[in-house]
C-alpha cells in the first residue's frame, strides 16, 4: 500500500495476525517494523505511514483516532 498521512493521530493495537507497519523517517527513508498480537504503534498526525497484513490469515487491530474522526 502507498504511504499516506492525515491531520489526526492514530494508535493501533494489533489483536491477531501479523502486520508490517512502514513510516517515513526524518531522513526520508522508509522504516518498517513487524507487529504481532499485543503490539501497539502510535502514528503522529501528518506522519507518512502505511500498513499491511503479512500473515497467512486475516488479522485484526483496534484503531484509536485523536481527535475522533469516525
Amino acid at each position: 500500500p502507498m504511504l499516506h498521512r492525515h491531520a489526526y493521530s492514530e494508535v493501533f493495537v494489533f489483536l491477531s495476525g501479523a502486520f508490517e507497519v512502514s513510516t517515513l523517517g526524518a531522513d526520508n527513508h522508509v522504516q518498517t517494523a513487524t507487529l504481532e498480537p499485543g503490539d501497539p504503534v502510535a502514528i503522529p498526525s501528518m506522519a507518512w505511514h502505511t500498513f499491511k497484513n503479512i500473515g497467512n490469515m486475516p488479522g485484526s487491530f483496534l484503531a484509536i483516532h485523536s481527535p475522533p474522526v469516525m
